[in-house]
C-alpha cells in the first residue's frame, strides 16, 4: 500500500503540479530595451505578436500554451521549475522543485523533490529504455521500460502551468529587444483565475517569443479561508536552449550493470528494518 501512494504522488508530479531541482542553472545577462508592439491585424488580432497574444492583452491562453509545446518540440534546453507556498503566519513554508534537461526527445534526464509528498524521483532515457526511480516512505524503487517522448511525458507541466496563470483579462504586453530577438514582455494582474477562484495580489509575468515560445513564467498570490492565509510563488525558466547535453545519472549504472534488457522490468530496494 505504501509503494500505491508513492506512485499516486509521483503521478501527480510528473503531470506538472511539482516544482525544479538539480545543477545549478545557468544564467545568461540579456539586455533588454523596448521595441515598437505591432499593431493588430484587423482579421486575427489574437495572433499580431505571437499566437494567443495582442497586442494588449493575452488573447487566448489555451491557444499560447498549445504553440509553447510545438515551439518546444525537437529542441533542447533545460526546464527548471519551482513552487512555494507559506503560510506566513505560522512562518512556515513548503517547497516542491524540478528540473528538465532535454538533448533531444528520446534522451533526457529529470529530478524532483517535494516537500509535499515526500517524494523524491527521478528518470533518465537513453534513447531506447526510460529508466526511473522513485524514493518514498516505503524504500526505493527502480524500473526499466520503453523510452517515451520528453515532450509527450513532461511538456504538460509547463503547458497546464501557461493555461492555468496566464489566464487573466487584465495584461500589459511590451515588445522588448533581448540578445537581438524580438521578445514580448507579459505583465498580469487578477482578483480570480478561473482554475484557483479568488485570489489577492495577484500578479504573473512572462517572457514569450513571436512564436509562442514561453521563456519564462512566474505568478505569486495570496490564497485566504477564514484566517488562513497563503502565499504561492510558482515559476518556471528555460535555459541553454539548443546547447543541453545529458549524461546518465551514476544510479542508471550502478542498478542496472550487467542487468538483461528487458521492458518493464522493477527492482525494489527497501531499507533494512530498524533493530529493536
Amino acid at each position: 500500500m505504501r509503494w500505491r501512494a508513492t506512485l499516486v504522488a509521483l503521478a501527480v508530479l510528473l503531470a506538472g503540479c511539482g516544482a525544479v531541482f538539480g545543477p545549478a542553472e545557468s544564467r545568461t545577462t540579456e539586455t533588454v530595451t523596448p521595441a515598437p508592439v505591432p499593431e493588430p491585424e484587423a482579421r486575427h488580432p489574437e495572433s499580431a505578436v505571437a499566437p494567443g497574444l495582442s497586442g494588449q492583452s493575452v488573447a487566448d491562453a489555451d491557444r499560447l500554451a498549445q504553440t509553447h509545446l510545438d515551439a518546444v518540440e525537437n529542441r533542447s534546453y533545460t526546464w527548471t521549475q519551482r513552487r512555494i507556498v507559506a503560510w506566513p503566519a505560522q512562518n512556515r513554508s513548503l517547497v516542491d522543485l524540478s528540473h528538465l534537461l532535454v538533448e533531444s526527445e528520446r534522451r533526457y534526464r529529470y529530478e524532483t523533490r517535494s516537500q509535499w509528498s515526500r517524494v523524491d524521483a527521478a528518470e533518465y532515457a537513453d534513447g531506447r529504455y526510460r529508466y526511473s526511480r522513485a524514493r518514498g516512505a516505503g524504500g526505493v524503487r527502480y524500473q526499466r521500460g520503453s523510452v517515451t517522448n520528453a515532450t509527450d511525458r513532461f511538456g504538460g507541466g509547463a503547458a497546464a502551468s501557461i493555461r492555468r496563470y496566464l489566464a487573466v483579462e487584465n495584461a500589459t504586453v511590451t515588445a522588448v529587444r533581448a540578445g537581438g530577438e524580438r521578445r514580448y514582455r507579459v505583465v498580469g494582474r487578477a482578483d480570480s483565475i478561473p482554475t484557483l477562484g479568488t485570489v489577492e495580489n495577484y500578479t504573473v509575468r512572462a517572457v514569450v517569443s513571436s512564436d509562442g515560445f514561453v521563456q519564462t513564467l512566474h505568478a505569486a498570490y495570496t490564497t485566504a479561508d477564514g484566517d488562513d492565509r497563503q502565499r504561492v510563488s510558482y515559476r518556471f525558466r528555460y535555459t541553454n536552449v539548443g546547447t543541453t547535453t545529458v549524461s546518465p545519472p551514476a544510479w542508471v549504472d550502478r542498478e542496472w550493470a550487467g542487468v538483461t534488457p528487458a521492458d518493464n522490468q522493477v527492482r525494489a530496494v527497501r531499507p533494512p528494518r530498524a533493530r529493536r
